[in-house]
């Protein structure tokens, strides 16, 4: 009797293991299939289109989760100041992970035979600031001697197959030249940012908020033509990331 009450009560177990390995089978089958492309996501904000280059902003509370969304094409993420992230998979499990500020994370999803599906978290007390900056041509042959910067007073960053990423400090009035090379800039002034930052790219203006970025690429037609410096105009010193891409 005790033997067959034993056998009852793992069977029981083993159905309700089975049943719960169903449920999450379908809510990741749910979830992507409901997933929407990453430019339909409502917190990516996208500020850029012009092929082969998409460029979209995000500025994402705590406590906050994105819809599911698809990527489909590499990816590079400047993050411009810190955070607690969290990224899950559909079917799996959210994994945590701190976000640093000036971080260039590539994501060589053009790899991929599927698109990758997932949605991404914030926590903490720091609202996850970063712009994103795709791809939608095929480059699969690493590009570092194409998007190369040696000015000395430059820290290389990270370099992929989609160009190469810089960090740098420039303190109150100074003024650096930039990169010519490659066929795209992209500047992102980094947290904290002090009271009333003021720059100039050339001759032109520039206050910027966190999150803010400039890029320029041919794909522009000459309607934004690349500058040559970037000055600190204001009273602050103000960190950056620049990434040249090939």
């Amino acid at each position: 009797m005790k033997r067959a009450i034993r056998y009852l009560i793992h069977l029981l177990f083993a159905l309700t293991s089975l049943a719960a390995n169903a449920n999450d089978s379908k809510d990741a089958d749910d979830s992507r299939a409901n997933a929407v492309p990453v430019t339909d996501e409502p917190l990516h904000i996208v500020r850029y289109d012009a092929p082969p280059f998409l460029i979209y902003t995000n500025s994402i509370r705590p406590g906050t989760w994105t819809l599911y969304h698809r990527h489909r094409t590499d990816l590079l993420a400047l993050i411009a100041g810190d955070a607690q992230v969290a990224g899950q998979v559909a079917g799996e499990a959210a994994v945590s992970q701190v976000a640093p500020g000036g971080s260039a994370i590539f994501f060589p999803y053009g790899d991929r035979t599927e698109p990758y599906v997932h949605r991404v978290g914030v926590f903490g007390e720091q609202s996850f600031v970063n712009v994103g900056l795709e791809f939608h041509d095929p480059m699969g042959t690493q590009c570092e001697g194409v998007t190369r910067w040696p000015d000395p007073l430059i820290e290389a960053s990270t370099s992929n197959r989609r160009g190469s990423a810089y960090r740098l400090v420039l303190d109150s009035g100074a003024s650096i030249e930039l990169p010519g090379q490659g066929r795209g800039l992209m500047l992102v002034p980094l947290a904290p940012l002090g009271p009333a930052p003021r720059l100039q790219l050339d001759a032109a203006a520039w206050t910027p908020a966190l999150g803010d970025f400039r890029f320029y690429s041919d794909s522009n037609n000459g309607k934004s033509p690349r500058p040559t410096r970037l000055t600190n105009a204001g009273e602050y010193s103000i960190g950056f990331t620049i990434f040249v891409a090939c």
